[in-house]
């Protein structure tokens, strides 16, 4: 019998893809193995990629609705009357039609009396506070006043990283809110597994030679020019094939792509540095599993889902010094400072050296069931409880 009716807004993979992976797997965790005790409610609108939609309906247990409220473009405006009122209006019909009795938050505000039983908010990272410069004045401000909303209006607050919780307690060190640190696996089906092998990725993007996989979307944040500069002070022979995947679309630094195109051209890097931009799900796990290393060089990270995967197919990991890549690290991992480049060419010409697993699959399909299970089991936990955790 359903014990606990949850809802949440889909994020649009095209404007924040870490955002729709921890909800894609929120959902499909939970539908797998509480099915009988938890029904999902998703909002979403029609200016979400198809693919995203097409996600969701995969589950034929969730209820999917699509009106156009729901749009990115009007979250704001929601949480901003949602803050006035005390409770979302255009959410309000829906929480009644649908019994709902939890809402789970993510970059945005139902109200301090939202008209559900409990709430739960998703703090994904801390990057306006580590990155500010990144930010506007207003998206920072909106960011900031956000999590301190949360912080304040009896929310449990849900962490993916113990490294984001205690950033939290550094940066609103007066704000003691319940909260947990639960980490979230990928999602990678039979059927995305037995798609991507039925692919011959190396043939359909030309590629001849070992490579390291770096599949980051192309924000500022994510580092693509310290790669660059890494690439360029080794000596051409010794310089190991980057392929780069991920959304082109930095919303926030618009320019920042055509930047990195510009670097790869000037820098005489173009037989190096291969940009495939978004690529399907199975043309993803095939590079992935092809690859002879992963490359992450994020200046900040919440918990990096392509990170997780890396590790599931067993790859070296090539990640920056920060510590939530510390935190998901493990013993096949190396490190190098964000802004040093010349450490990173020694990785790399490292990994060029030794490139014994190209083209080896090496997915372990019991680590990662064990995985989905122990994650769904703790978000279950806090769902169906929330306010009698702390961590």
């Amino acid at each position: 019998m359903t014990s606990c009716n949850l809802a949440f807004q889909l994020h649009a993979s095209n404007s924040w893809q870490g955002g729709f992976n921890y909800q894609l797997s929120v959902i499909s965790s939970l539908t797998e193995f509480y099915s009988d005790s938890v029904s999902i409610t998703v909002f979403a609108s029609n200016d979400h990629p198809p693919g995203d939609l097409e996600a969701i309906q995969a589950f034929p247990q969730v209820f999917l609705i699509v009106d156009n409220i729901f749009s990115r473009k009007f979250t704001f405006f929601r949480s901003f009357i949602s803050l006035i009122l005390g409770f979302d209006p255009w959410l309000r019909p829906y929480i009644y039609k649908y019994s709902l009795t939890t809402i789970f938050e993510s970059a945005q505000f139902v109200g301090s009396n939202p008209l559900v039983e409990r709430v739960l908010a998703w703090i994904p990272d801390l990057q306006h506070r580590t990155l500010p410069a990144n930010f506007s004045f207003l998206a920072w401000l909106r960011r900031d006043l956000g999590f301190r909303l949360q912080a304040t209006s009896n929310r449990f607050l849900i962490f993916s990283s113990s490294a984001s919780r205690a950033q939290f307690s550094t940066y609103y060190p007066a704000y003691s809110p319940s909260c947990a640190v639960v980490n979230f696996p990928p999602i990678i089906t039979r059927t995305d597994l037995d798609a991507s092998c039925s692919v011959d990725v190396l043939s359909v993007y030309s590629i001849s030679r070992p490579y390291i996989f770096l599949p980051n979307q192309f924000w500022l944040h994510k580092n693509h020019l310290t790669v660059l500069s890494a690439l360029a002070y080794l000596p051409s022979a010794e310089r190991p094939l980057i392929v780069a995947t991920g959304s082109t679309i930095d919303y926030r630094r618009s320019d920042y792509f055509s930047l990195v195109r510009h670097r790869v051209v000037s820098m005489g890097l173009c037989e190096d540095f291969l940009i495939l931009g978004s690529v399907p799900r199975s043309h993803f796990l095939a590079l992935m599993f092809s690859a002879s290393a992963f490359l992450n060089p994020s200046r900040s990270e919440g918990w990096n889902t392509s990170v997780e995967e890396a590790k599931l197919f067993g790859l070296p990991l090539l990640l920056s010094d920060i510590s939530v890549h510390r935190e998901q690290a493990n013993n096949d991992s190396s490190f190098f400072h964000p802004n040093d480049h010349i450490a990173l060419s020694v990785l790399l010409q490292a990994s060029f050296r030794d490139a014994s697993g190209f083209g080896v699959n090496r997915f372990c399909h019991s680590e990662y069931i064990d995985r989905r299970r122990d994650f769904a089991g703790k978000l279950f936990s806090l769902i169906s409880g929330c306010s009698d955790h702390q961590s």
